[in-house]
């Protein structure tokens, strides 16, 4: 009856092993940490890994695809695709370097899906149509550092200052993080001053 019993366990942990770890057919995991080495022969350089919520996404290739007229000006062709979507455009830097600039910052923490459509640009093999990758945004986060506690006026220790520094993990607005730190002494608001 133990054996059994022990047989049984071990096929429940087995079964739930496998449930767990083996990913379902459609699942995909948050960052694709294999790309097609062949993609090296078109494809030098490019934004990856976690970017902040204000960067662009830059693409560059290893030949020249453009004229030097279109250097600088908006490109009409749909060359970048995103998921979720971000609205922006695409401009071209030089004549082997494009960029697209989102129009909003992006989201903080958000992991964005990149399809960059190659085969718009220059003739490659089969499966190489689609450059895809994906890029995470910083989680924004922030800590707080006081760094000094003094009084006012040092005959009156009644009144002190106490002065920090906050510091963000990415970038923020100073509207938002006035919004995040308040001051109180036995229930009431104290004045904070910023200086950003």
């Amino acid at each position: 009856m133990k054996k059994i019993l022990i047989g049984v366990v071990v096929l429940a942990i087995a079964t739930v092993a496998i449930f767990y770890f083996i990913p379902g057919k459609g699942a995909k995991s948050s960052f694709n940490s294999a790309i097609n080495p062949a993609f090296g022969e078109y494809i030098a350089s490019y934004t990856a890994g976690v970017i902040s919520s204000g960067s662009s996404i830059r693409i560059g290739l290893s030949q020249d695809v453009v004229d030097s007229l279109a250097v600088g000006a908006p490109t009409t062709a749909k060359l970048f695709e995103f998921s979720p979507a971000i609205k922006g455009e695409t401009v071209w830097l030089d004549k082997r370097t494009v960029e697209f600039k989102p129009a909003a910052r992006l989201v903080s923490g958000q992991i964005y899906e990149v399809n960059f459509q190659l085969s718009r640009l220059i003739e490659v093999p089969k499966g190489l149509n689609t450059f895809e990758y994906t890029v995470q945004v910083i989680p924004q986060n922030f800590e707080v550092s006081v760094d000094n506690i003094k009084p006012y006026v040092k005959t009156d220790l009644k009144r002190q200052k106490i002065e920090g520094i906050l510091y963000t993990a990415d970038y923020a607005e100073g509207d938002a993080i006035e919004k995040i730190l308040n001051a109180q002494q036995d229930g009431n608001a104290l004045k904070v001053n910023w200086v950003h």
